[in-house]
């Protein structure tokens, strides 16, 4: 395997499992937390928590994974790299997955939340903790399986 190529796809392993582990705590302590709350309240941290993460270093390493998971294949199709199915599959699951479901499902539940009107919260969040929860168990699992799918890329490129 080339080496930069083995390092990349170690990157995007790297990647994929923080960003699982993150929709992981969110999905299994979070979510459940803010619901147990008062809902003003709830809705002021998932605002808060929505706020912080855009400025915290998951950031970076969402983006990064993400045009990973777009060249890679690219690259690997173009070399006709040993693992190709494996890289491939590994980068469409995080494209679609992750990238995706965040952009089509939790971003625009995430905009409707931040309204700052008190009639929309009491209305909007508990059909928010249902949907956005279970697009976020869509992501951490597509994530998982991605960070996987690197994985055996790497060892399959290592053996092969």
């Amino acid at each position: 395997m080339n080496m930069l190529m083995k390092l990349l796809t170690i990157c995007s392993a790297i990647g994929s499992g923080l960003i699982a582990g993150t929709f992981f705590i969110f999905s299994a302590v979070i979510m459940p937390a803010l619901a147990k709350g008062n809902a003003d309240h709830s809705v002021q941290v998932m605002r808060n928590i929505n706020d912080v993460i855009l400025r915290s270093s998951f950031m970076p390493i969402f983006g990064l994974t993400t045009l990973l998971s777009l060249i890679l294949p690219c690259v690997a199709a173009l070399q006709k790299s040993p693992g190709l199915g494996l890289i491939v599959a590994a980068g469409a699951i995080f494209l679609i997955g992750v990238f995706g479901v965040t952009m089509f499902f939790n971003v625009p539940l995430n905009d409707q939340l931040a309204k700052d009107q008190a009639q929309i919260v009491q209305q909007v969040w508990p059909n928010y903790l249902k949907v956005w929860t279970t697009w976020n168990h869509v992501r951490t699992v597509a994530a998982t399986v991605s960070l996987a799918l690197w994985i055996l890329a790497v060892a399959f490129r290592t053996e092969g």
